[in-house]
């Protein structure tokens, strides 16, 4: 390049990191478009691209910087972020390993390996990559995918116990803030907040925090909200939200300044409901901002000693299991609640009434359908004739995900033309419409749905799952018993292909529908206001044992 393109380039730069990416484009692009040779502006053009949301686009660019430099390992790297975005996951997987093979220190591109890897229900290996890299990263949040992804294979409650207290013991300083807690004068509101990370927008976190927040007694709680999403993201939701608490932007804030920023608003209880996941905050609450921490709802032990309740009922956390969380468990009748953002659909008739064919389905993440699953759903499929699996995921369904489950059940026996492969909905409403193609939902395991089990029932389609020991593998279980349909509870491997067969052979799916919808849509799990005055009642009850403990000492 002459020192005029020099000059442009550092240009393009200098738009970039100023976040005005329509002009870096437009310079990087006239760069590679002169200089069809130069791997670096083709990179960096799809840097941009990438960076604009346009990742097809982005695609071409990266392509052609390895084509001229193979030995760019972060061009291939990024090419396999793209891939992986556009639902592309076994060519992603292939990028990674070309990165790591030019660059085997590249601790990003494992994680984001690893992460691929469990897309494609690889689970072991993922999580064998995420321990790997766990043990050497300075990093909590890479740490953590090695517990998120624990839930995928099978293990136990010591287990979850143990790896969440060497997280702890590595990552979450303890140096207690230096100013006094907040304390509350008779007849005082509890000032609550709660920290939902980048959850307060359209994320399945609001599908629970944000009907709690709008129902809580303004007369007891005095509600704070802490986001870290950009303000740039957020959205209708994020702005219901604002106006049911004092909302609070905390994205860039470090640990010691987010949890100085609770302790001036006085917070006297403060709830987390990210966990180990995308953009926990759990290491800012080993600084004690509040006198009473909770964690709700509950994936797993924290392994916290900061962390004072998990919030459950008792069939999400058994009575007995408590000695394998480090959080004291706090039961409410109902341990979680429901509440679509967008209207649910009517019900609709089974479509095995029309066709008779039954239809099993899961609208579950790839990541959950793991071989165990296959096996169990290939059993039912052969003990149910001309029954068809339908799978809806939310990511893209590229042909290599649908030739990859294909031959999986193929191995199993199930010819292809008895499964249907469905992607990203575009929007909740259409979701919901598409939950009436399924006569039966079928829970994966061991990590089971949440709110795809939720959306099912409301939709009045029975759902089998399989309990186990650990929250994630419990909650079907207690959703279901919450919605009186405790005859899709299983209890074995051997029970659950045994209930979903019994109940496709019933002859009574039609009835059951309206009935399933009725009373799930008239539980506790739907029940706003009633689940929002049992929660206050209960940190009036943590506070009264945080203040009766503060004056014994």
């Amino acid at each position: 390049m002459s020192r005029t393109e020099l000059t442009l380039a550092e240009r393009a730069r200098q738009f970039q990191q100023a976040g005005r990416l329509a002009e870096a484009e437009a310079l990087w692009r006239h760069l590679a478009a002169t200089h069809p040779d130069d791997a670096a502006a083709h990179f960096s053009l799809g840097v941009v691209l990438a960076a604009r949301g346009r990742v097809a686009d982005a695609i071409p660019a990266f392509e052609r910087a390895t084509a001229l430099v193979p030995s760019a390992a972060e061009a291939f790297a990024n090419l396999g972020v793209a891939r992986q975005r556009l639902g592309q996951i076994d060519e992603a997987v292939a990028c990674y390993r070309q990165a790591l093979t030019l660059n085997p220190d590249l601790m990003i591109v494992q994680n984001n390996l690893a992460g691929a890897l469990q897309e494609l229900g690889l689970a072991d290996e993922a999580l064998a990559l995420y321990r790997q890299i766990g043990a050497s990263t300075e990093l909590a949040a890479i740490a953590a995918n090695a517990l998120t992804s624990l839930n995928l294979v099978p293990g136990s409650l010591p287990d979850s116990l143990a790896a969440a207290r060497q997280w702890a013991g590595r990552f979450v300083a303890r140096p207690a803030l230096p100013y006094p807690a907040p304390t509350r004068t008779p007849g005082e509101r509890l000032r609550v907040g709660y920290v939902g990370g980048p959850g307060l927008r359209r994320h399945t976190l609001a599908l629970t925090w944000l009907p709690l927040i709008e129902a809580h007694d303004p007369a007891r709680v005095e509600v704070f909200a802490y986001s870290d999403l950009p303000e740039d993201q957020e959205d209708d939701v994020s702005h219901r939200f604002q106006k049911a608490a004092q909302w609070r932007r905390t994205a860039g804030l470090d640990d010691r300044a987010f949890a100085e920023s609770i302790r001036r608003d006085g917070i006297h209880i403060l709830v987390d409901g990210i966990g180990f996941a995308a953009g926990s905050r759990l290491t800012a609450f080993g600084q004690r901002p509040a006198p009473v921490q909770i964690h709700f709802p509950p994936m797993s032990t924290t392994g916290m000693s900061e962390i004072d309740y998990l919030i459950a009922d008792g069939v999400l956390i058994e009575e007995g299991a408590e000695r394998y969380f480090q959080e004291r468990i706090w039961r409410l009748p109902c341990g979680f609640l429901y509440s679509p953002i967008e209207a649910l659909p009517a019900v609709a008739p089974p479509p095995s009434v029309r066709s008779g064919i039954i239809t099993f389905g899961s609208y579950n993440r790839l990541a959950k359908i793991g071989p165990a699953v296959i096996i169990a759903w290939a059993r039912i499929l052969g003990a149910v004739p001309r029954s068809r699996l339908l799978i809806k995921t939310g990511s893209i369904v590229s042909p290599g995900m649908i030739e990859r489950y294909t031959a999986l059940f193929a191995s199993q026996g199930v010819a292809a033309e008895r499964l249907q492969f469905r992607g990203r909905t575009a929007s909740d409403a259409s979701h919901y419409q598409m939950l009436g193609d399924l006569d039966i939902a079928l829970d994966p395991f061991p990590h089971g749905g949440v709110l795809t089990t939720c959306d099912a029932l409301a939709c009045g389609i029975p759902v089998i799952t399989l309990a186990g020991a650990r929250p994630l593998e419990r909650y079907g279980a207690a959703i279901l018993s919450a919605a009186g349909f405790t005859d899709g509870i299983a209890a074995s491997i051997d029970d659950y292909v045994a209930r979903a067969v019994d109940l496709a052979q019933s002859g009574r799916l039609d009835s059951r529908r309206l009935e399933l919808s009725r009373q799930m849509r008239q539980s506790r799990l739907m029940d706003a206001p009633l689940f929002a005055r049992s929660l206050e009642e209960a940190y009036e009850g943590m506070w009264q044992a945080h203040d009766a403990k503060e004056k014994a000492q």
